[in-house]
């Protein structure tokens, strides 16, 4: 494999909205990297490229800038079975990982978009993490366990479930908003602080890094809105009363995605499911 570098080439502003405008290639009989237009560019106006969907961590480590409210941000978080779990090494042995490490890293995304894998795996693990019934439930949702030609060891399996049981998914809520709550206690200041900071004299890099932290708090602490707002719709026992106290705290939030399409679904009248 050949890597070539191309100074320059990321001088171009990034812009969401100017995706097909320009197109960049690397020409192997003139030895040159070449960016052109796809349609008119008005005299004048900047050239941009579109420089992918991609979270402020990867576009401030490898151009320098990054975008303020970035639908695209997420964090990463590990996920570990309860040393406690009576099954902990039935369930270890599952997904293809051991008791003493965690089950995996996983990319949680602020925005909970229901069509893209991160968000459920993340919640799928923690089904099977919570889960005390039989858990051959959990079969039909594993992707089949493969070995390694090279080690014969048995590689980590996928994971990505269903809510199972109401009681099942109150513990998973519970878990999740511990999960999140201990990872905003490693910070050292709150995201106020952060907003107040923003508003003083910053260098451009202490400016970034201040936005990119917030981003991170600010998505950890979804996590545990969302947990409450799950909590309370579940313990609740009328459906219109449900769907009036998530119209009032949950839609058109970040998360909101979890409540229309995985929660909201399942709580609803005559749907089949145990509690």
């Amino acid at each position: 494999m050949c890597i070539r570098d191309s100074p320059l080439a990321d001088m171009f502003n990034h812009h969401y909205e100017r995706l097909g405008e320009t197109h960049w290639r690397y020409d192997n009989e003139e030895d040159s990297f070449i960016v052109s237009a796809e349609k008119l560019i008005p005299k004048g106006d900047p050239i941009c490229e579109h420089y992918g969907e991609k979270p402020n961590y990867r576009f401030l480590f490898y151009y320098g800038f990054l975008i303020e409210n970035n639908t695209h941000n997420c964090v990463y978080i590990k996920l570990y079975f309860n040393k406690d779990d009576p099954r902990i090494a039935e369930k270890c042995s599952m997904v293809g990982t051991y008791e003493d490490t965690e089950i995996k890293t996983f990319k949680y995304f602020e925005y909970y978009n229901v069509d893209e894998a991160h968000n459920n795996k993340f919640f799928g693990f923690l089904r099977l993490i919570e889960y005390d019934d039989d858990l051959n439930v959990f079969a039909d949702y594993l992707t089949p366990p493969v070995t390694d030609a090279n080690t014969c060891s048995f590689l980590k399996r996928k994971l990505r479930c269903p809510i199972i049981s109401l009681e099942n998914e109150k513990q998973v809520l519970k878990k999740a908003k511990d999960i999140a709550s201990e990872y905003l206690l490693r910070y050292p200041d709150s995201c106020k602080k952060d907003m107040e900071l923003l508003k003083t004299d910053l260098t451009f890099n202490q400016r970034n890094c201040i936005i990119l932290r917030s981003d991170e708090k600010r998505i950890f602490q979804g996590i545990v809105e969302l947990a409450k707002l799950g909590l309370e719709l579940i313990d609740m026992k009328d459906w219109k009363e449900v769907q009036e106290h998530f119209a009032k705290a949950g839609k058109g939030k970040a998360y909101s995605g979890y409540f229309e399409k995985i929660l909201m679904p399942f709580l609803a009248p005559n749907t089949n499911h145990t509690q």
